[in-house]
């Protein structure tokens, strides 16, 4: 199976050594000499549009922007936005960044999806078109593991929370906060919501999903899904999966995310 439908189809896809831990050294040491602060909100931004790229040089942060061209003429760039053109009917590149995360016991972010109105009690806006979604492409500067800062994918979950937003688009269900995997899992098993959802995706694949989440109400989590790396590994997932990045407890954890959007409905 290809990268293209193993993604489409499993909703994510792992290449471990993308890139030579040399490359990996390299990368994370230019990186740090421009930021070296920890945390998701300290983050590195080096595309996110061509206004950013503007920002930069009218600041004269000519290093940052020497830097992001570098990094968004990249060959490894190239290879993602040839995956993107397999995937979606036209995109765009949206966001490149850098982050570190410290050592905690908390996770880095627990499982959730990315296509769900971040758990709002109301949606004022039109809900989106559940045809609209991104890719990420987690790049790994340091090794991770369970427990220590590793990504974990519930396969073709992706299949489901895309068949709730098309109920959503279509005014067919009612709107309940549902970001967070345990609240998506109550809301998708409500009497409004649930045989219309089978109607979609079929009894099998709906009661697959509540078996294959069922850790969710008993110990929160679960190893069965982490994609354990080497640094330069790197992981391509469809953000409408539920996902988790778990607590890193013995190190750092140092990512590069390059994100492809979609940028039409059909």
């Amino acid at each position: 199976m290809d990268i293209a439908n193993s993604i489409k189809d499993k909703g994510f896809y792992y290449i471990p050594d993308f890139i030579s831990e040399f490359k990996v050294n390299a990368l994370l040491n230019s990186i740090k000499k421009l930021n070296s602060e920890i945390g998701k909100d300290k983050a590195t931004v080096f595309y996110e549009g061509k206004k950013l790229l503007l920002k930069d040089l009218i600041n004269f942060k000519l290093k940052k922007l020497l830097k992001s061209s570098q990094i968004i003429f990249s060959k490894e760039n190239n290879f993602f936005s040839e995956i993107s053109s397999n995937i979606f009917r036209d995109h765009y590149l949206k966001r490149i960044d850098y982050y570190s995360s410290s050592i905690s016991a908390e996770p880095i972010i627990n499982w959730h999806n990315d296509i769900s109105y971040s758990g709002a009690e109301k949606v004022v806006k039109k809900f989106h078109h559940p045809n609209f979604y991104k890719l990420r492409f987690f790049l790994y500067l340091t090794d991770v593991e369970y427990k220590n800062g590793s990504l974990a994918i519930l396969p073709s979950s992706q299949k489901v929370s895309s068949a709730v937003a098309s109920l959503l688009y279509d005014k067919k269900i009612e709107y309940k906060p549902h970001w967070s995997l345990q609240q998506f899992c109550k809301y998708i098993d409500s009497s409004d919501v649930k045989d219309k959802l089978i109607n979609i995706i079929g009894t099998q694949q709906y009661n697959d999903f509540i078996s294959n989440t069922g850790f969710i109400f008993n110990k929160n989590d679960t190893d069965q899904y982490d994609v354990q790396s080497k640094k330069g590994g790197l992981v391509i997932f469809d953000d409408r999966c539920f996902h988790r990045g778990s607590n890193c407890s013995k190190s750092e954890r140092s990512v590069m995310r390059y994100i492809y959007s979609s940028n039409s409905i059909n």
